[in-house]
């Protein structure tokens, strides 16, 4: 079974963090991990979080991809969100994600 979430460096060194599948309690823990850990730690100049296999969000969860765009700014992490279902934006924004950080697909 493939885990919940992944972390794999691009060709242009950049991180990508993709999240495999619904967000429930298991794949959003292991998502805040992989954020904190990727910032603070691995500290790439970008960090992609591609959300296109996650239908819907919980205030939660926008508010943690929100809070990681903030980490990401303090640690100088440019942190963008791809995503599929329009519902999936709109509460990013809700959460006070820039809109210019986020990438329908």
């Amino acid at each position: 079974m493939q885990a919940p979430v992944s972390v794999q460096e691009t060709t242009d060194g950049a991180v990508l963090v993709r999240v495999h599948r619904e967000l429930d309690a298991e794949a959003a823990a292991q998502l805040r991990l992989a954020l904190v850990h990727v910032i603070r730690r691995v500290r790439p100049r970008r960090l992609v979080v591609d959300l296109n296999a996650v239908d819907d969000l919980d205030s939660v969860n926008a508010g943690t991809l929100a809070a990681g765009y903030e980490l990401g700014a303090d640690h100088d992490v440019a942190v963008t969100v791809q995503y599929r279902e329009p519902r999936v934006g709109w509460k990013l924004r809700t959460a006070g994600m820039p809109h210019e950080q986020l990438h329908h697909r």
